[in-house]
């Protein structure tokens, strides 16, 4: 076997050279054996969990605990047995699970076929939400390159296991004083879990607006003057808001983290901003330092230049940058000096300096607001930020003068069968703005109370999960609930709104469009085991263009770059990419980026050539980067 291991799966073979092997029977031996070896030989002395005890007692207990196929496919399959025992999802979890009750009720006959009723506990939900992670990835989670005509990939900021990790963390343990990202409850059963799931829904497709679309842990410039140009100090806050000035109320004054002139602060470059998205200058970091008499001056795309040392200043009138500190990071972007300053009284060393639980002891949010983005852990940190401003602003969400509940709401919303879309724009202005309606007064009075900002691309985002990726769609077969009675809720902390950038983002389409925007979850039937490569947009196939005259052509900045369209090099012609060039194939398409023939050459120094992505209504699958059709070439 370890000379010749392929030996097993073949027709026949002399493993010794002069013994014939029957590999029919020699597939299923290794198998058996492998089985005997890892599996019913396992046992882990620290999760007291061992097989042939673990056997006994699912045969005693009458065939009925899915939990011991569970925890078996996880050693199977990870070598482990505790569900959290790694980061990855057990594969095909669900598929095991049905073959093995399948085989042990209907074709074994033994126990009972009638299947008992799941508990809904965490456990339960996140097994759940692992089984959609390929639709979760390809559709929620997908950023929009800016830069190459919004060509959507990977979120790299913004992971699957960084928000199992966080979800983890805020659900299953909680944070701070019995806090908890609400995924339903054993006691509220299939209610408090469809309930759950609406939450999740509502908070993802919010996420999705605020800072996914853009892969940026850190607030980016969306604001500018009536020229096109964008102040530096708006990271003193954008639309005409003042970040360092939104305290929280007075009877939660000493949370808001004091404003030390004195720091500086600087952001992280996003994603979108390094190689190979892009290569050329642009706009420099938010960023907080000393000296009110200094302007920090304004970036010029255009030009592509920063001008500084001169007055320009943002929506709110500032020209400088001190004390500035406190703009969006997170998956919610959450701002100001109130929403850090719960962070660091919850979460952080605040909290672990005063004999509080914190998840976050070492992290002081006040001192330094950017750990957020920059600490070690931050791919789980940026999630569980965002997590807790949503518990914090929306979840615990009441309004005594009309006895609006968020909690109520929502199951109210389950209970009528998930048919009234006024929940999810009350959600959604909640967040945005403070309140649930618009007849609420903000805390800030820039904020518009009229407008939701973006509002159909959240309620387009809440729709197309629900729909999409969890499989839930509105019905009247309503599950069987008890009255909803309101719950005694405290008067609330007038949240600190969040409002929505109001440019450079893509354009929302009527929801019946075919032609989906990044930052929208896609409409259409997603197969569990597609491909989890990002979708496009449906663009038809542009002309071909050709380059079959010999000779060297050149491909160095945007304006020489080819987009949309197939290049053809031919007939002894050399194509150069290098600098900033990039060659992007059109979106549903079979065809490549690139095709070489005749003869052709191509010398790749830097910069980039995408293939074809493949939309879900698209069958043609997709087309390659660099295709070379003959051995000439």
């Amino acid at each position: 076997f370890c000379r010749n291991p392929g030996a097993i799966c073949s027709e026949s073979s002399n493993i010794n050279d002069s013994d014939e092997v029957n590999t029919k029977e020699l597939k299923y031996v290794i198998s058996l054996f492998e089985w005997i070896e890892r599996i019913q030989l396992y046992s882990n002395s620290v999760s007291k969990w061992d097989y042939m005890d673990q056997l006994k007692l699912y045969v005693d207990e009458g065939f009925k605990d899915s939990g011991f196929i569970d925890a078996v496919s996880s050693v199977v399959t990870r070598g482990c047995d505790d569900y959290y025992c790694s980061t990855h999802a057990i594969f095909m979890m669900e598929e095991r699970r049905k073959n093995f009750e399948f085989l042990v009720h209907n074709i074994f006959g033994l126990g009972s076929t009638t299947q008992s009723q799941p508990r809904y506990d965490y456990d339960h939900f996140e097994k759940w939400v692992q089984s959609k992670r390929t639709r979760i990835e390809g559709t929620v989670l997908v950023s929009q390159n800016n830069y190459v005509e919004g060509l959507p990939y990977f979120s790299q900021s913004f992971t699957f296991d960084s928000f199992i990790s966080a979800l983890r963390v805020t659900a299953r343990f909680g944070v701070s004083d019995g806090l908890f990202f609400y995924v339903g409850d054993p006691v509220s059963g299939e209610r408090g879990f469809r309930a759950g799931v609406v939450n999740l829904a509502a908070f993802l497709a919010n996420a999705m607006v605020e800072s996914i679309v853009y892969d940026s842990c850190d607030e980016t410039y969306w604001e500018s003057s009536s020229d096109g140009k964008y102040p530096m100090s708006n990271s003193c806050g954008q639309n005409s808001r003042s970040y360092q000035d939104e305290t929280c109320p007075a009877w939660q004054s000493f949370i808001s983290c004091p404003v030390n002139d004195a720091m500086m602060v600087e952001g992280e470059v996003p994603v979108m901003g390094k190689p190979p998205f892009f290569f050329d200058d642009q706009a420099p970091q938010f960023q907080c330092r000393a000296g009110a008499e200094y302007d920090v001056g304004y970036w010029d795309p255009s030009t592509e230049t920063y001008v500084e040392n001169e007055p320009f200043p943002n929506s709110s009138g500032r020209t400088d940058v001190e004390g500035c500190c406190w703009w969006g990071r997170g998956v919610l972007h959450t701002r100001g000096v109130c929403n850090f300053g719960k962070l660091n009284f919850h979460l952080g060393v605040r909290a672990a300096n005063e004999n509080r639980p914190s998840i976050y002891p070492d992290i002081d949010f006040c001192f330094n607001p950017e750990e957020i983005c920059t600490n070690r852990s931050s791919m789980e940190i940026r999630w569980v930020v965002g997590m807790f401003e949503w518990i914090n602003r929306v979840q615990d969400y009441y309004d005594s003068k009309s006895g609006f509940d968020y909690k109520n709401e929502l199951l109210k919303y389950v209970d009528g069968g998930m048919l009234d879309d006024s929940f999810v724009e009350s959600a959604n202005r909640i967040f945005v703005s403070g309140c649930h309606t618009s007849l609420c007064s903000s805390t800030l009075p820039t904020i518009d109370m009229e407008r939701v900002t973006f509002e159909l691309q959240r309620k387009m985002n809440f729709k197309n999960i629900m729909k999409i990726i969890f499989n839930m769609q509105p019905s009247e077969n309503r599950p069987t609930a008890k009255p909803t009675r309101p719950m005694p809720t405290p008067e609330p902390t007038r949240p600190v709104p969040t409002p929505n950038p109001t440019s450079r983002r893509p354009t929302v389409s009527a929801i019946a469009s075919p032609s989906p925007t990044v930052g929208t979850a896609v409409i259409g039937n997603v197969d569990p085991s597609e491909s989890q490569r990002p979708t496009g947009s449906p663009v038809e196939l542009s002309d071909i263009t050709q380059m079959n005259k010999g000779g060297e052509v050149r491909i160095f900045d945007k304006a020489s770059s080819i987009s949309d369209e197939t290049l053809i090099i031919t007939r002894n012609t050399t194509l150069r990419i290098e600098g900033n060039g990039y060659v992007v194939a059109p979106v549903n398409s079979t065809w490549p980026a690139l095709r070489l023939s005749d003869s052709a050459k191509l010398i790749a120094v830097s910069g980039f050539v995408n293939g074809s992505y493949a939309g879900r209504g698209y069958e043609g699958g997709g087309g390659e980067a660099v295709q070379l059709s003959n051995g000439q070439s």
